[in-house]
């Protein structure tokens, strides 16, 4: 069985909608809007990754990458914005600064 993926936790620990930082303005509106009337959202490019994790496809002949070592604390930042924590909160909790969880969170 393959490992949950970030976004699979964050939908499991409650969150509403997911978009990539890279989103239009119009898809985050369209997003925040669909959150404010009870619905959930799912950004297009995360539901085609999710589809490719699930179905096994490829879309090229690249090399696909398997069992991903993540740090403690690449896996601490998301794990306290899971939990609703900001990135100052998270960065305090952390000792660290604001800078390193906006690196950790914003790749």
């Amino acid at each position: 069985m393959k490992e949950k993926s970030i976004s699979q936790h964050a939908f499991q620990a409650g969150i509403k909608s997911y978009v990539f930082k890279t989103a239009d303005p119009e898809e985050l509106v369209y997003a925040v809007r669909q959150v404010a009337s009870g619905k959930r959202y799912l950004c297009p490019k995360l539901s085609d990754q999710l589809m490719r994790r699930i179905c096994g496809w490829q879309t090229d002949q690249s090399v696909k990458v398997t069992n991903i070592e993540f740090s403690k604390r690449e896996l601490d930042v998301p794990r306290l914005i899971a939990d609703s924590y900001t990135n100052d909160q998270a960065a305090d909790k952390l000792f660290t600064s604001r800078c390193t969880v906006d690196g950790h969170r914003n790749p």
